[in-house]
């Protein structure tokens, strides 16, 4: 099968636990994630970063999804490429 076809990882974060390193799995990946802060209003800019293990030579998508807690809705999105070295990086306006 070919890995890249099905290799859109999904991250999804919570502003409430934002600036918490996580860990998602997906399809055999393994994908860290982090934010630049603990705590976000509503005119910040969030600074996501993370990684991909193993890397897809063939070139992989991350989707990164941010939610709110209250009240319950999405804050943002992006879809960003993984460099080639496993690592990733966006920022989203509240």
């Amino acid at each position: 099968m070919n890995v890249s076809a099905i290799c859109v990882l999904i991250a999804t974060l919570a502003i409430f636990t934002a600036g918490i390193t996580s860990e998602v799995y997906a399809a055999g990946f393994t994908i860290t994630v982090q934010t630049d802060k603990a705590v976000y209003d509503h005119a910040s800019v969030i600074t996501v970063t993370g990684h991909v293990e193993p890397i897809d030579t063939n070139g992989s998508d991350v989707t990164i999804v941010i939610e709110r807690a209250d009240p319950i809705g999405i804050t943002g999105f992006d879809q960003v490429s993984v460099n080639s070295d496993g690592t990733f990086s966006t920022t989203i306006n509240t």
